[in-house]
């Protein structure tokens, strides 16, 4: 009987190993916050399991762990300040309103050639 129940113990030991595994993987993956209560809610296990497990500092490491979709905060040496995506702004309408002037320009040009070649006698 004794041998049974041993055999029992270490299969549901197993068991709960995978359990864990499969939740922290499919937890990570998804990208949501890891933490105890969420591992053990997702793997079917208790806390206080997890807490005496060895999957306790996996656990809190990943915790400490900033989630995937936290944005990402940029070297202050390739950050814009607003002073200069102002003057970056105001560089690119000006240039936009040239080629405004210039598209029109050549928008007239166009017409004037057109209509030229329409009161121009037509040749056979």
């Amino acid at each position: 009987m004794n041998d049974a129940l041993d055999r029992y113990r270490e299969e549901r030991r197993t068991q709960m190993h995978t359990d864990v595994t499969r939740a922290l993987r499919d937890l990570d993956r998804a990208g949501k916050p890891i933490n105890m209560s969420r591992v053990a809610a997702a793997a079917g296990v208790s806390r206080q399991w997890l807490y005496d497990s060895p999957f306790r500092d996996e656990i809190e490491r990943l915790r400490q762990r900033p989630p995937h979709n936290a944005p990402k905060v940029r070297p202050i040496s390739e950050a814009s300040s607003n002073a200069s995506l102002r003057t970056q702004n105001e560089a690119l309408r000006q240039r936009l309103n040239e080629v405004r002037e210039e598209n029109a320009g050549l928008r007239k040009e166009l017409a004037r050639a057109l209509g030229m070649l329409r009161d121009s006698p037509k040749r056979r």
